[in-house]
Formats: C-alpha cells, sequence, structure tokens
C-alpha cells in the first residue's frame, strides 16, 4: 500500500488554515508534507515555486485595517475558509494534479517529461499497489509492473513480468491494459489474474468477475496473432514451446492460493517446484546428483499455508524420496540412495 501522510499534520494543516497569520508556521508544514509524500518525482520540481503557487490558491490576503468590518464579509471569508478546509487534507494530491498535471494552467512552470513509474516485489515478498484510477494491483513474489504517467488520465496501461492479481475499476473510456511477456489483456472494470514468468514454460490468465479479452504477441514485432475472450472461471493458457493459446476452466483455489499466503504444489517435476521456493522463501536451493535428478516428480497435490521451507521440503522429501540441508539461506537437496523409478518423469527442460 503507498504511504500517506500522517493524519496528524492533516488535521494541523486544518487548524492553520484557519488561522492564516501564522504563514511561515503553515510554510513549513507544507515542507514537512512535500518531504513525507511517496511520489518519487515529486522531489524534481521546484518546491519554493510550488508552495507558493499552493499558498496563493488557499491562503486569502489579509485584511488591513482600512478594510470594513460587516457580518457579510465576515461570513464570507469563514464560508471562504471552510471551503478549503473540506480539501486541505488532500493537499499533496492538488499539488500533483493542480500543478503538475495541467501545465496549461502554469505556463512559466513546465515541467520535464516524467519516466515511467515501476513497482516491484522481490523474492520473499507480496504486495498491494492502489493506483490512480483506484485499481487494486497485488503483486507475487519477484514481480514488476511498470506504467507511465498518464496513467488513468490519458490511459490505463500496465507492463507486467511475474504474477500479479488485478481488481480493475471501471472506466468505460479507458480500457485497463495489460501486457506481460507473451500476452495482452484488455479489460474494462473485472479482476483477474495474470502469471507469465519467464522461467516457466506457460504463461496463463485467469478471470474471476467480469470479462477480458486475451491475445498473444509476436516476440519479435509485438503484433496480434490469436486472441480470444474469457468470462468467469475461465483461463487462458499459452504453451511457450508450442505457441498454442488455449481456454480452460480454472482451478479457483489453486489461482487464489498465493494471494492467500498458501503454496499450492500439483504434479509438477522438482525443478519447477525448486524454482518456486526459491521465490517464494528467497533462497538458493541445488540439487545434488546428475541431471536425472532434476527430472523427479512430484504426483499428486500439496498446499502449505504459511508453512516453514522446513516444513514444506521435509514433506515433499519423503513424498519424492530426497533429503534437504538448510544452512542460512542456502540449501541442498540430496537423493535417497534408493530413489523408485516411478518417482521419475521425463520432462524437456526449459531453454
Amino acid at each position: 500500500m503507498e504511504k500517506k501522510y500522517p493524519n496528524h499534520k492533516s488535521s494541523e494543516l486544518r487548524q492553520l488554515i484557519r488561522n492564516t497569520e501564522d504563514t511561515d508556521q503553515l510554510h513549513n508544514l507544507l515542507s514537512d508534507l512535500w518531504e513525507e509524500t511517496s511520489n518519487e518525482k515529486l522531489h524534481e520540481y521546484d518546491e519554493v515555486t510550488v508552495k507558493q503557487n499552493i499558498l496563493k490558491a488557499i491562503v486569502p490576503p489579509k485584511r488591513t485595517h482600512t478594510q470594513p468590518y460587516t457580518p457579510t464579509s465576515s461570513f464570507r471569508s469563514k464560508n471562504n475558509i471552510r471551503k478549503v478546509v473540506v480539501g486541505a487534507s488532500l493537499v499533496l494530491s492538488i499539488m500533483v494534479a493542480y500543478f503538475f498535471i495541467a501545465p496549461g494552467s502554469h505556463q512559466s512552470n513546465q515541467l520535464p517529461a516524467q519516466a515511467d513509474i515501476v513497482k516491484a516485489t522481490a523474492k520473499g515478498f507480496r504486495s498491494t499497489i492502489i493506483l490512480r484510477d483506484g485499481s487494486k494491483v497485488t503483486l507475487n513474489a519477484e514481480t514488476k509492473i511498470t506504467y507511465d504517467p498518464g496513467y488513468g488520465i490519458t490511459n490505463r496501461n500496465i507492463s507486467l513480468d511475474g504474477e500479479a492479481f488485478f481488481e480493475v475499476a471501471k472506466n468505460k473510456d479507458l480500457p485497463f491494459v495489460v501486457t506481460s511477456r507473451n500476452l495482452s489483456t484488455v479489460a474494462l472494470g473485472t479482476s483477474f489474474n495474470v502469471r507469465d514468468y519467464k522461467c516457466e514454460k506457460l504463461a496463463s490468465i485467469s478471470l474471476f468477475t467480469g470479462s477480458v479479452e486475451v491475445s498473444t504477441l509476436d516476440s519479435t514485432k509485438h503484433s496480434k496473432d490469436s486472441s480470444l475472450v474469457l468470462y468467469p472461471n475461465e483461463q487462458a493458457e499459452f504453451n511457450k514451446r508450442s505457441n498454442n493459446l488455449t481456454k480452460n476452466t480454472m482451478d479457483r483455489e489453486k489461482t487464489a492460493a498465493w494471494r492467500e499466503e498458501k503454496l499450492y504444489i500439483e504434479n509438477q517435476p522438482l525443478k519447477e517446484i525448486v524454482k518456486m521456493l526459491e521465490r517464494w522463501y528467497d533462497v538458493d536451493i541445488d540439487i545434488e546428483g546428475d541431471s536425472s535428478a532434476k527430472e523427479l516428480y512430484y504426483k499428486g497435490t500439496g498446499i502449505f499455508e504459511r508453512q516453514s521451507l522446513e516444513m514444506v521440503l521435509s514433506t515433499i522429501g519423503y513424498s519424492m524420496g530426497f533429503e534437504s540441508q538448510i544452512n542460512e539461506d542456502q540449501i541442498l537437496i540430496k537423493l535417497n540412495d534408493q530413489l523408485p523409478m516411478e518417482k521419475l518423469k521425463t520432462d524437456t527442460p526449459m531453454k
């Protein structure tokens, strides 16, 4: 969740606006708010000019002794301040939206073009982001999304590398477009999961609500070569080896497991499980033995909810026929001497 400035700052700002005689203190508070904002691009702008513009917009001029005092002028003054107070808690939003987004209103303060915005999670971490339009994005471990500063105003385009769950706010005028390594997904207002890790042979789009259009991308031309429409509880899978896009029924429990902090393992070779565990726990895992050891195959379904890595390795190791040694963040998997042949399954490794 993006950082917000503390509530006591907002309350203090309201009090200062009611008593605008102390403009020096108001300047200081705006400086504090400026430093606390989570917008990493904000500090590239001229802080002094922005504060002066804000003060001109929200602080009425001081009443001189020559100005007549009447109940009417007092009422108007209080009424104006009341209107200001309503928006005071959004002062940082005003700073961004009014002084940055509308450059035509401040021709003397033209700002340089902003770079793309990047949000990312490392191995072992997951996070949730609320976008400008109210859409919510939950990032799985080792995932990155990228979008430009015009998101929510001129477009709703997002690039994804990894896995994320999108809860899209409705906006019929701006389609929500997610482009991953191999797929493009277009939605208006819906919720869906996108999984497209570089190291995995399958990419998938799983729909929870609404409808989406899924298209494949040509890796050299970035042009659409096939597409289909998904409805709730449907899933599109793209095989990166055969370049085939297919539709099937979504396994809702499996797809939602990572957002519920559940590790879901089902009918997978050991090498895929190892990559999953490395990403989930932020560790490095080595497999001791010849190449056939990596083709060890886990049959069945295992669901681990907030379990330690030791517990997960012990459980699947008993089933698959291996032992593990853990030394801080370095793990070694050692196969048992007598490995049953039925636990092996041929599977061509990813290039």
